[in-house]
Parts: C-alpha cells; structure tokens; sequence
C-alpha cells in the first residue's frame, strides 16, 4: 500500500505540474508573442492594455510606451518605470519625460525636449513656448512657429 500510494502520488503530481507549466507557458508565449499568432500587436487591447497618449492616461505602476513594431505608433500603458524628464528639459525619446513626450525641435532640427499638457503659453518652458490643442481639448507646449 505504503509503494502503490507513493507511486500514485508521483504520477499525479508529475501529470499535474506538466499539465500547470505547460498551461502557464502556453499562455506566456502567447502574450509575449502579441497574441495574434506571433504578429505584431495591431491595437492595446491585443495585447491586453489600455491605450493612451501619455503616462497620465495610465495607472501610476505603467507607462505609456509605443509598442508597435513597425512604422505606426501604437501607444499602450504597460508595465515599467516612467521618466523623470520635467518640462522643457532635452530628451531623444518619451521614456525619458515624466509625460512620455518627447516633441522634436520643429523645422530647425533641434534638440527634442520633454512636454507637458497645458492650458496656455505661460504654463510652457522657454523651449517649448506655444500651448497647442492637439485634439479632444487637449493642449501640450510646442516649439515656437508650430501649430
């Protein structure tokens, strides 16, 4: 009795965990590979996010991060550290602002600086001066001559 419910109990725990990590690695790769079948994430949802526009779109944990694999922006909040990139201070790229963006120099190829929403020009940085409505209401600071 004492060998058959020790043989038992090992089967039925090396069935069960085969069945758990295989479960668990099933779905694992079928997120890490954008859930469509190993293609690139179309919208937020495929991958499980929300969308957005910048980190305050997102909950405090997460970050807003394109996560597009092609020419095409797709802004989602995902897991990550945010940026500490204040107002007009130099950037390359969203990651490194507190908002997620980044905007470039405008026509003359300047550095990009971090933005921020705004509700008029005082409320700007001297590199990015302008208050702009994008859209839905929302207004970031630009650089000078946009818009």
């Amino acid at each position: 009795n004492g060998a058959n419910n020790g043989a038992n109990n090992g089967a039925n725990n090396g069935v069960n965990n085969g069945v758990n990590n295989g479960a668990n690695n099933g779905v694992n790769n079928g997120v890490n590979n954008g859930v469509n079948n190993g293609t690139p994430p179309q919208i937020c949802s495929d991958i499980g996010a929300e969308d957005c526009f910048t980190n305050y779109d997102c909950p405090e944990t997460m970050r807003c991060e394109n996560v597009s694999e092609d020419e095409f922006e797709l802004p989602c909040c995902v897991e990550g550290e945010r940026g500490t990139g204040e107002l007009g201070v130099t950037c390359e790229l969203g990651e490194e602002c507190a908002s997620s963006l980044c905007i470039d120099g405008g026509a003359n190829g300047d550095q990009g600086h971090c933005s921020e929403p705004c509700e008029s020009d005082e409320d700007c940085h001297e590199n990015l001066p302008q208050c702009i409505e994008i859209f839905g209401g929302e207004a970031y600071c630009f650089p000078a001559g946009e818009g």
